[in-house]
């Protein structure tokens, strides 16, 4: 590779040396070429960003073999001036030859960052935020760690100053578990190539966002976390991620330990057990907050089969009728019936069809 104080003087300006040995680390990770542009380092309040722009997004997912289409740009609207919201479908050919979807949305409200761009070309605009959200579900291993120009504009805005150093001050706070620098997917080996690996005490931007969706683990830091009711005076855990898991950017806990400790968990790095079905994304276990491993939650049977009924979108008049009727007053019995309409549902069976 060229010069590398050359490219570290035109590519990561104000880098520290640490800095720039995880920006050198990803560059060859990903196959970019920063003298080409194609992958740079931003500092925003003393945090570095590794940007890239849609084509090097493109260019990354191509190289695998695996990409196999993306959709255009949908939008909710083209009769206003600017879209409220724009989804693309990424099209990838998954192990067993099967051909997989991963679809993601952007929203106005999050990523306009105003400016000459996003004026005379708001739909565009928004339109890669959501191919770059839509890349990075399919890519993981690939694109973990590195952010299009599109989706960073919005933090050039001196408003959100405060916001990235408050970021910076806890990641420095906040103790990186071995247990997370293992889940990352910074380490993934993508070729027979030895790689250096990066200062271990720099906290990669990626610890923010990691969601496995096979095993369900999700890494992230909520950006709120409170206390609701449903209809029923039934409390449960609201919280609100910092990113989106099945197109949702809110989960729901209800269960009764931890609580206490998820309440003060926003801003910090948390590790979940997600469970989702049916437009519901819940929080099933509660892993690990701010570096402290959690137990699992001790629930009696009612508290899991509650849990898991609103997973598979029960409603409490079908859930009593299902314990009482169906299951004659058991709760294992009910437990168990749950879990089967949850293997269906997952498997695309429709209930009550065999």
């Amino acid at each position: 590779m060229a010069d590398q104080e050359l490219i570290r003087r035109l590519c990561a300006a104000g880098s520290t040396d640490d800095e720039f040995q995880l920006f050198m680390y990803t560059a060859e990770r990903t196959g970019l070429d920063p003298l080409a542009r194609q992958i740079y380092a931003v500092k925003r309040s003393g945090r570095m960003t590794i940007q890239t722009g849609i084509d090097g997004y493109r260019l990354i997912a191509d190289r695998t073999n695996k990409l196999a289409g993306i959709s255009d740009y949908m939008y909710d609207s083209e009769s206003e001036k600017n879209p409220g919201k724009a989804t693309v479908t990424v099209k990838k050919v998954v192990e067993g030859g099967i051909l997989a979807e991963f679809t993601a949305t952007a929203r106005w409200g999050e990523y306009n960052a105003g400016g000459p761009m996003w004026g005379n070309m708001p739909f565009l605009m928004l339109g890669k935020c959501a191919e770059a959200l839509a890349l990075r579900k399919a890519f993981p291993a690939d694109l973990s760690g590195v952010y299009t120009a599109e989706e960073m504009d919005q933090a050039n805005n001196p408003e959100r100053d405060a916001v990235f150093a408050e970021v910076e001050r806890q990641k420095q706070a906040s103790p990186t578990s071995d247990l997370m620098m293992k889940d990352s997917l910074l380490y993934e080996k993508t070729s027979d190539i030895p790689m250096p690996r990066p200062p271990i005490n720099v906290i990669p931007p990626e610890l923010d966002w990691s969601y496995n969706k096979s095993s369900g683990v999700l890494i992230c830091r909520p950006a709120n976390v409170k206390k609701a009711k449903n209809k029923k005076g039934t409390e449960f855990v609201v919280v609100t991620l910092n990113n989106y898991v099945e197109d949702k950017n809110e989960a729901f806990y209800f269960h009764k330990s931890h609580v206490d400790a998820l309440l003060g968990a926003a801003g910090k790095v948390c590790k979940f057990m997600m469970l989702s079905s049916k437009g519901f994304v819940n929080i099933d276990e509660v892993l690990e907050i701010n570096g402290v491993k959690m137990e699992a939650p001790k629930e009696d049977l009612e508290t899991q089969a509650r849990l898991l009924a609103s997973v598979v979108g029960l409603e409490e008049e079908e859930l009593r009728e299902l314990y009482s009727t169906v299951c004659q007053g058991s709760w294992t019995i009910t437990l168990d019936a749950l879990k089967q309409r949850k293997s269906e549902l997952d498997a695309g069976v429709e209930v009550g069809a065999r």
